[in-house]
């Protein structure tokens, strides 16, 4: 296997780790606890912004990683965009919202 194959493979368990972290704690994100004996992923827990660009950038990823990366910056921002129209009413920001729906994406402030 590739060298860069292998760093893709990494990335993606990451982002695995990243997204049963974000969907398991949104629970008790502002009503945190202290004990160990709590209830990981229950029926209230759900997906957010920041799960749906994680799976984008992993889409992107794996897209471009046959192609030594090339124009990865443009995939990231088509499978954000993408993604993002997709779902909607994840949480995003008012600015992130706005870029969404962009036909010439910029960085925003």
């Amino acid at each position: 296997m590739a060298y860069e194959q292998m760093e893709v493979l990494e990335i993606f368990d990451e982002f695995e780790t990243k997204m049963n972290k974000s969907i398991s704690s949104l629970q008790y994100e502002f009503n945190n606890i202290k004990r160990k004996d709590f209830i990981l992923f229950d029926p209230f827990c759900f997906f957010t912004d920041d799960t749906i660009i994680t799976f984008a950038i992993a889409e992107a990823l794996r897209k471009t990683q046959k192609k030594n990366f090339e124009n990865l910056n443009k995939q990231v921002i088509k499978e954000m965009q993408k993604f993002g129209k997709l779902y909607p009413n994840a949480g995003y920001g008012k600015s992130f919202k706005v870029w969404l729906n962009q036909k010439k994406p910029q960085p925003y402030e």
